[in-house]
């Protein structure tokens, strides 16, 4: 048996765990990758939630980026 680092739900674990697996928590829904078995260690990678709001952040990075190129062809443009 293993708890949530965040939230200290118990997780259920399959029986043949690696490093480097993923779990998730099913009451936070965090993304957990197994850093070590012995002890078992579990490290937050991300929430379930977040993949969306990454996206749209990544979306939004890029879009800026894109307006600053744009900005600046423009201004060599009017040279």
């Amino acid at each position: 048996m293993a708890l949530c680092p965040e939230c200290e739900a118990k997780l259920t674990l399959p029986e043949e765990l690696e490093v480097g697996d993923v779990v998730v928590c099913k009451t936070c829904e965090a993304v957990l990758e197994v850093i070590s078995l012995r002890p078992l260690e579990l490290e937050l990678v991300r929430y379930l939630d977040d993949s969306e709001e990454d996206e749209e952040e990544e979306l939004e990075d890029f879009e800026d980026e894109l307006d600053w190129e744009l900005d600046e062809d423009e201004e060599d443009d009017i040279e």
